[in-house]
């Protein structure tokens, strides 16, 4: 949270991309507050999109490092949808 005032989310969904293939949905439907400058891990739910794995997983053989982008909106009570994106450089020999 890079705001000064802390945030409550109640509740976030997002899509993942790996090398620039979507690999499927998440979602956290729980509460989760963020105190200002405050960096929170959470655990989601995963929605894996079997027919597109194949792709994917096409996409990463025999690569050393794969680019990863989230993309999606956190649910703020009162507020409109707060729109959210991340990228990922993620080293896959140290895997």
């Amino acid at each position: 949270n890079p705001n000064e005032k802390a945030i409550h989310i109640e509740r976030f969904e997002y899509e993942l991309a790996v090398n620039g293939q979507s690999l499927g949905r998440g979602f956290q439907p729980y509460d989760v507050k963020i105190e200002s400058f405050e960096d929170r891990e959470v655990v989601s739910r995963f929605d894996l999109n079997l027919l597109r794995m194949p792709g994917v997983v096409k996409s990463v053989l025999g690569e050393k490092q794969v680019d990863a982008h989230v993309e999606g909106l956190f649910h703020l009570k009162g507020q409109s949808p707060l729109p959210f994106a991340s990228d990922a450089r993620i080293d896959l020999a140290k895997r």
